[in-house]
């Protein structure tokens, strides 16, 4: 696992300071071992206790960070409530009782297509009784305003790759067009459900799996096929 870099005297101080035990640890995950600290360590008032164990991106606050590869673990009972795999960021937070996770996608939202992360997905662990309900992954992305020149250009800049094959240009285009196809773009996502035969090039390795996730995350998001 890759070793956290926030110091331990933080995550202690921080478990202190909000009546959180040191005691609860990280059980068998991926990514992690039963021997690693807990990234976040939240306490219910039900007295039902949970560890984020994991990958730490940043800590934004001893309340809210930035994660990678992790587990939220009951503690009590060492099970796994939810997981995300090694290539899904989430922001998971503590507030008013209730865990929250966003899940990021790293999309070209800024200006000039500058690449940003954005929430496109959204769950909470809270207390029901003496219990910890767990919500369903579900979507939640807000459109992002492109100007129709800039989508013109890019829809231009792609017309003259087509059937060409190959081009190093493949990761920022997936990304746009996948931005384009969330903001309900028919013509964008058409073009990434026929990728292969558009550029007339097979896809594969890292191309290939950014294809895959801009897929699945459309998908997800609109919950209905745009093709």
């Amino acid at each position: 696992m890759k070793k956290i870099t926030s110091s331990i005297l933080i995550i202690v101080n921080s478990l202190i300071a909000f009546g959180q035990p040191t005691e609860c640890g990280c059980y068998e995950g991926i990514g992690f071992s039963i021997n690693d600290t807990p990234i976040l360590v939240t306490k219910f008032d039900n007295g039902q206790i949970l560890t984020v164990c994991g990958y730490l991106e940043k800590r934004i606050s001893p309340t809210e960070v930035k994660v990678s590869e992790f587990n939220v673990f009951n503690c009590n009972t060492g099970e796994s409530l939810v997981e995300f795999g090694a290539l899904e960021n989430c922001i998971v937070r503590f507030e008013n009782s209730v865990l929250i996770i966003d899940k990021l996608s790293l999309l070209p939202t800024g200006d000039n297509w500058k690449w940003t992360y954005v929430t496109v997905g959204s769950q909470q662990l809270f207390k029901n009784g003496n219990d910890i309900v767990v919500t369903p992954l579900k979507p939640n992305f807000k459109m992002v305003g492109i100007p129709q020149n800039r989508i013109n250009s890019l829809f231009k800049e792609i017309e003259k790759l087509k059937g060409k094959g190959y081009s190093d240009a493949f990761e920022e285009i997936i990304g746009k067009l996948e931005l384009l196809a969330l903001n309900n773009n028919i013509q964008a996502y058409n073009i990434l459900m026929d990728f292969n035969i558009y550029f007339g090039f097979i896809t594969d390795g890292a191309t290939r799996e950014q294809l895959d996730d801009a897929i699945s995350t459309i998908n997800f998001i609109t919950n209905r096929n745009m093709h």
